[in-house]
């Protein structure tokens, strides 16, 4: 793929006073990549294996900022940082899993991969989030064709590791993801 676009909203890396993050316009920026899919189902019957994934390798670039200056006539995003890497766009994303159904009973064991991303346009690693892997699973129990019971269990491995952040006026702050947590649920169709 690729889309290019003029005015495109984008994180400064910074965040306003209520905590929402700072836009900027980018006069001109470019998303291309390229992006595979699959889900094979690998054991039919009464007994069903399924293996799926996806992969995305991108590059999402500011080609031009805007000629913004602040109250002091300085630009607020220097022309070095053109051609550099738009904020929160990893160039990496993979998503692989499997899935195993039997009678009523279903489970699910999905991995998720996200290469590293800057905060903001500086490609400075000192504003980034580092790359992660997390592994999340769900076990699914069908009974009287209409209710189910859900069991997920997200984190399994327990990771510590950033999703997110901004940039203060002495470095990066990150915001942690969640540390393995659980969650239970019940569906019920009418």
């Amino acid at each position: 793929y690729l889309m290019e676009f003029r005015n495109e909203l984008i994180k400064t890396g910074t965040i306003g006073e209520f905590g929402s993050d700072n836009l900027i316009n980018a006069k001109k920026s470019r998303h291309s990549g390229f992006e595979l899919s699959g889900n094979f189902l690998v054991l039919a019957g009464s007994d069903k294996f399924y293996l799926r994934g996806n992969l995305n390798l991108s590059k999402n670039r500011v080609l031009k900022f805007s000629d913004q200056t602040d109250v002091n006539g300085n630009r607020v995003y220097p022309k070095s940082w053109e051609n550099n890497p738009i904020p929160s766009s990893p160039e990496l994303l993979a998503n692989f899993g499997f899935a195993f159904e039997r009678n009523d009973f279903a489970f699910d064991l999905d991995g998720k991969f996200v290469g590293k991303q800057f905060l903001d346009s500086s490609k400075n690693d000192q504003t980034s989030v580092g790359s992660y892997f997390v592994l999340n699973s769900t076990l699914n129990y069908t009974f009287f064709k209409k209710m189910s019971l859900k069991l997920a269990v997200n984190n399994v491995l327990d990771k510590k590791y950033e999703t997110g952040g901004y940039v203060d006026w002495d470095g990066a702050r990150l915001f942690p993801a969640a540390e393995r947590n659980y969650f239970l649920g019940v569906d019920f169709s009418l």
